[in-house]
């Protein structure tokens, strides 16, 4: 069960003091808030910014999109706690940034136009990755096909499928183009 805003805010004071840090500096205790949700549960918001940056873009991003023109209800322990971290996270250009990529990321366009939004390329779109001719590319669609137990879902998955859409066009078996790779299943998350 997550823990109430106040609660959240005591323990992470609690956790400045224990570290001989100054618990009146805002920005160092929200730093030390957990998250009270997730995969990362229970891990302070500090830790989640080093170590999974993209994750905070969706929080944050999907927060933003859940909450336009709404505001936050702060009764809520899990909408103040994503609230938390947007104020603590978004103080910090490089996550403003990956924020703004994961809206790119989101928007309805053409499928081709779509970001690649993960992996070696995540700023190129769909299509300019699938049609580049560059060695490195190439060879990244290559794996792609291959790949044949991705996440249900996913962005690996979106663009997977993408791709044997695009192998399989009119316009590629006009061109006597094919694929053997097998097509990709999917698992779905489990527990999510």
């Amino acid at each position: 069960m997550a823990k109430n805003s106040k609660e959240v805010e005591e323990t992470a004071k609690a956790l400045v003091r224990s570290e001989g840090g100054d618990p009146s500096v805002e920005r160092l205790v929200l730093s030390r808030f957990s998250i009270q949700f997730g995969q990362y549960k229970g891990k302070t918001f500090k830790w989640l910014l080093e170590n999974d940056v993209r994750y905070v873009a969706y929080l944050i991003g999907s927060h933003q999109n859940e909450t336009e023109g709404k505001g936050t209800n702060q009764d809520n322990p899990l909408m103040a706690n994503k609230e938390s971290l947007s104020q603590y996270a978004t103080a910090y250009p490089e996550i403003r940034s990956e924020v703004q990529r994961w809206h790119l990321s989101q928007q309805e366009v053409p499928d081709g136009r779509q970001l690649v939004g993960f992996g070696k390329y995540p700023s190129m779109t769909r299509k300019k990755l699938y049609e580049s001719k560059v060695k490195q590319h190439i060879s990244y669609v290559d794996y792609l096909r291959k790949q044949v137990d991705v996440t249900f879902g996913s962005k690996m998955e979106t663009l997977t499928l993408y791709i044997l859409k695009r192998d399989t066009s009119p316009k590629k078996r006009e061109r006597g183009w094919t694929t053997t790779a097998p097509r990709a299943k999917c698992k779905k998350h489990q527990g999510k």
